[in-house]
């Protein structure tokens, strides 16, 4: 049931069994101590379309998020491999797996003693361990995919900076505001919502964690354009700070830079930027003068400026905004992709589509390496480059962005959500050109 919930990301079951998850670690932290390892094996049955991903995967980084079962004998990896029937649309696939013994990566151990099966000398290794994929052929000989695997270096694989720097940004707790957090980061909104109205109702009336549940329903609800609901709870949120915490508290800045967002999405842009200045005099007063937030705050305020036309001031603020951001986070994390998009935005909006291009390129080469495959800001990017492509008259490619921001969208929105009704009229919109 655990590795079942680990894989389909069922997050009720998981956080009902968060101790268990802990206490295995820990077990496998004491067993560790025992095992001395340089090759593991792993025989299973996948369907054709996921070995298709890990071949175009060589070379990358893979995690696994469920806890996985491996053996010290080939032969017994390829015997479970091959036992099973394989239908049409799977494929048999052993995986090797090198392990260096000096390397820090998630514990591992023999349990083989523990089991009920002794004699398969099964190696079990903790979920969100990282592995490089070396190889992918087929074994003519055996009739089998072979696979080979590299255990990482938790300090080596290329994201260890964004996942640490997000790690302290959301917070080490398990709570279900810090799941809530988690979601919205994930771009799943309904499971983030989900967890922020339980606690709510769990709280007793004064709690410290009410506001901080108003501030993760406006933030689902603004992502779902549900802005008077958004203003709503960061209003709630609002009137609890102002009461509870020092005039010049960080949390009271986000507040209002959560307000000025709303606002600039309705188009109130002159009620925006007066919430975002009250916001940028808390953080400069507040923070180092190199913090990621007031680097937020100066984007935010570039935002509202290019919605106003005013594009040369909106440039000189995303530019103050991207110089701190670069020398504060690390080089793959998604606020800087983020800064290059909102960049590439107004660049487009001055008709200088090459420099909007190549902007939107790094922001979604950022993207791709820090953020899930169907997150919204993907699609946002693959969108905004399908109408540069359209305003330079290059249908095809057009087409092609179009239809991997549909891919996304069609996979997490209802056909009636805003963002993909427009995604739909930009495909219908290009093939007319296409005639």
């Amino acid at each position: 049931m655990l590795n079942k919930a680990l894989r389909v990301q069922n997050i009720d079951i998981l956080f009902v069994l968060r101790f268990l998850i802990v206490d295995i670690h820990n077990q496998l932290i004491k067993e560790s101590s025992n095992t001395s390892i340089s090759r593991l094996y792993r025989g299973q049955v996948m369907s054709k379309d996921e070995l298709s991903r890990i071949r175009s995967s060589i070379g990358e980084f893979i995690s696994i998020n469920s806890f996985l079962s491996t053996t010290r004998s080939p032969k017994k990896a390829l015997e479970f491999a091959q036992s099973a029937q394989c239908e049409a649309q799977y494929e048999c696939v052993l995986f090797k797996i090198k392990v260096e013994s000096r390397i820090k990566a998630k514990p591992f151990a023999d349990i083989s003693r523990l089991s009920y099966f002794p004699a398969e000398e099964e190696i079990l290794i903790m979920l969100g361990s990282i592995f490089r994929l070396e190889s992918v052929h087929f074994d003519k000989q055996q009739q089998i995919w072979v696979a080979d695997l590299d255990l990482c270096n938790e300090d080596d694989h290329d994201l260890k900076q964004v996942f640490d720097y997000m790690k302290k940004e959301i917070g080490s707790e398990t709570t279900l505001i810090s799941l809530g957090n988690l979601f919205n980061v994930m771009g799943e909104l309904d499971k983030a919502e989900k967890y922020y109205k339980r606690l709510l109702n769990q709280l007793s009336v004064g709690d410290s964690g009410i506001p901080y549940c108003y501030v993760g329903l406006g933030n689902v609800a603004r992502h779902k354009r549900e802005y008077d609901l958004a203003l709503m709870n960061y209003n709630k949120a609002l009137k609890i700070f102002l009461k509870a915490l020092p005039p010049d508290h960080p949390d009271i800045a986000q507040t209002y830079n959560n307000i000025g967002g709303v606002q600039g999405d309705k188009g109130e842009y002159d009620l925006a930027l007066i919430n975002y200045d009250k916001a940028l005099k808390i953080r400069v007063k507040a923070l180092p003068p190199g913090h990621p937030h007031i680097a937020e705050t100066y984007g935010n305020i570039a935002n509202v400026q290019g919605d106003k036309g005013e594009y040369d001031l909106a440039l000189m603020n995303h530019d103050k905004a991207l110089k701190i951001f670069l020398k504060a986070l690390p080089p793959d994390h998604p606020d800087i992709a983020q800064t290059y998009n909102n960049i590439g935005g107004v660049q487009y909006d001055k008709g200088e589509y090459d420099l909007a291009l190549m902007n939107y390129d790094k922001a979604l080469k950022i993207f791709l390496k820090a953020l899930p495959p169907d997150h919204p800001d993907i699609a946002s990017t693959y969108r905004n480059m399908g109408l540069v492509h359209e305003a330079t008259c290059t249908w095809q490619s057009a087409l092609e962005y179009h239809n991997k921001a549909a891919t996304i969208r069609r996979r997490s929105l209802a056909i009636t959500h805003p963002q993909l009704v427009t995604t739909e009229s930009d495909i219908r919109r290009v093939k007319a050109q296409l005639k």
